[in-house]
């Protein structure tokens, strides 16, 4: 599996999606970033190939806080159409504070996609194109050129890629998760 992308502090993606006008959209902003929250996260789970029996044994309570949990946690990206992705970035900064010019310095770029270029630098495109678990679901595959099909390795998208209403793929970085102690 995948490690998902670091967000630390702020995410910026120029897009165009596809929608039935000449509307397009050059960068999203997150609001409702820096809070004190928490979820559980899963330790372990069991007999996932028969829907009656699939147990999920969760850990302990996880909390996140700063000025821009849970931004600063690991995340994936998912992009659900109709959409084309022209182009992706992320960008950390270590000292960021939302409305704080002064803080808005030292950007390091840490991964970068360009569909006409087909550049990937430190992104793997899956989707939901894997084994399928009663339990769980479709489990995630490498994403084929098209967004939508599975791949046997890591493929970076084909330009001008559309995906309808109905399709999604999830960004990742292209850094491997460590054990998770659940494997097919």
């Amino acid at each position: 599996m995948l490690q998902s992308i670091v967000l630390s502090v702020c995410m910026f993606m120029l897009h165009t999606v596809a929608a039935s006008g000449p509307q397009s959209y050059q960068k999203l902003d997150f609001t409702n970033v820096g809070f004190t929250g928490s979820y559980v996260d899963v330790n372990k789970f069991k007999d996932i190939t028969n829907n009656e029996s699939c147990t999920c044994e969760v850990g302990d309570r996880v909390w996140f806080s700063g000025k821009n949990a849970p931004l600063a946690d690991y995340l994936s990206v998912h992009f659900r159409g109709p959409l084309k992705l022209k182009q992706f970035a992320f960008y950390t900064s270590p000292g960021f504070t939302v409305n704080n010019s002064r803080s808005s310095s030292d950007w390091n770029r840490l991964a970068y996609y360009e569909s006409s270029s087909k550049t990937a630098d430190n992104v793997t495109f899956l989707n939901h194109g894997g084994e399928a678990s009663p339990c769980l679901g479709n489990a995630l595959s490498y994403a084929s050129s098209n967004g939508t099909g599975s791949a046997s390795e890591a493929t970076v998208l084909a330009d001008g890629t559309l995906i309808s209403s109905d399709q999604e793929y999830i960004i990742y970085s292209n850094v491997s998760c460590p054990k998770s102690g659940y494997d097919k």
